[in-house]
């Protein structure tokens, strides 16, 4: 699940778009990949799965 807490205009949500987001979506390409930490700045997202 992402949930944007910013405007994100830089594409930092993992959606392939620079647009920000109004409401919080499923980054598709992670879909059903287990997520172990998620991290999020200005600039940057990431996240770890359970594999690394």
């Amino acid at each position: 699940l992402s949930v944007p807490l910013c405007p994100c205009r830089h594409g930092q949500l993992g959606h392939g778009i620079l647009e920000s987001e109004q409401q919080p979506r499923l980054v598709e390409a992670l879909a059903g990949v287990p997520m172990q930490a998620v991290a999020a700045g200005g600039w940057h997202s990431a996240s770890v799965s359970g594999k690394g």
